[in-house]
This record gives C-alpha cells, sequence and structure tokens, in this order.
C-alpha cells in the first residue's frame, strides 16, 4: 500500500517542484526587480529583513545585508 501512495504523490511532487522552478525563473528573468518597501526589521549583525509588494502584488521578504540607511518605508527598493 506505501508504494502505490508514493506512486501517487511522487508526480504530484515533482510537479509541483517544476512549477516553483520555473515560476522563480520567470521572476528573476523581468529586468525590473523592485520592491515597495513596508517593514523593515532592525539590522543585527549587518542584516536586516525587508519586506515589501511588487508592481502585481506580490508579497515578498528577503534577508538583506548592507541596505541603505536611508531606506524607508514606502520606497521603491532595487534587487540589482
Amino acid at each position: 500500500m506505501k508504494k502505490i501512495y508514493s506512486l501517487i504523490l511522487l508526480p504530484l511532487l515533482f510537479g509541483s517542484c517544476t512549477a516553483i522552478r520555473s515560476l522563480h525563473t520567470e521572476r528573476m528573468s523581468k529586468s525590473a526587480s523592485e520592491i515597495r518597501v513596508y517593514a523593515i526589521s532592525p539590522m543585527l549583525s549587518g542584516y536586516s529583513l525587508l519586506s515589501g509588494l511588487d508592481e502585481e502584488q506580490n508579497y515578498y521578504s528577503f534577508i538583506v545585508k548592507d541596505i541603505p540607511h536611508t531606506l524607508k518605508i514606502g520606497d521603491v527598493y532595487s534587487m540589482k
């Protein structure tokens, strides 16, 4: 019975991983990778958590190093 479940789940898992990979490739191929910042965590050891939305209202959070000290909520941050 376990083999049957694994035979059913394996194609589903592979298909979802492939879809996620192609979505990531499509997203990173866009020339304008910019987000509007709406949350910045305090800097800890040079790293900070940056959260924002892109033009298509997709939510992103990144751990970034050495962000500009002048960056504030509402600014557009380019990931180039």
